[in-house]
């Protein structure tokens, strides 16, 4: 894998090799502020509207997902992702039955409080899966 970052100092802008303990720790941050969004959710707030087709009890579930799929998984298998795995998705479209066919796998039923349990599972997974790596296999 190979990264950059932009960083613009006094006008200027440089490019730098960002390190993995720069980016795990944004993505911890990133992590800790959604759970300052959703830890003081009350249960009729988990039922309100979350864009068009969405609760906001999907969004755990959905990030569940997300991370587990999309980040931990290829980033364990590396360039090995089996070719099944590998999916790209150029329209809307296809983003949105994608997570059609991710959401009817969700057990009916499922709580809010389960979603949450696999949310931070799927994080794990990611920490998991970037534990072995160093900087140079950014």
């Amino acid at each position: 894998m190979i990264f950059k970052l932009r960083t613009c100092r006094k006008g200027t802008t440089m490019t730098t090799e960002p390190t993995l303990v720069t980016l795990t720790g944004q993505l911890e941050e990133i992590w800790g502020h959604l759970d300052t969004l959703l830890d003081p959710l009350t249960p009729a707030d988990w039922q309100r509207k979350h864009g068009k087709d969405w609760i906001f009890a999907d969004l755990p579930y959905h990030l569940s997902y997300f991370d587990r799929d999309i980040a931990a998984e290829p980033i364990r298998f590396g360039p090995d992702l089996p070719a099944e795995q590998q999916k790209i998705m150029r329209t809307m479209g296809e983003l949105d039955a994608w997570n059609a066919r991710k959401f009817a796998e969700r057990r009916p039923g499922q709580t809010v409080a389960e979603s949450l349990a696999q949310m931070r599972a799927g994080r794990d997974a990611v920490r998991e899966a970037v534990a072995g790596l160093t900087d140079a296999d950014l």
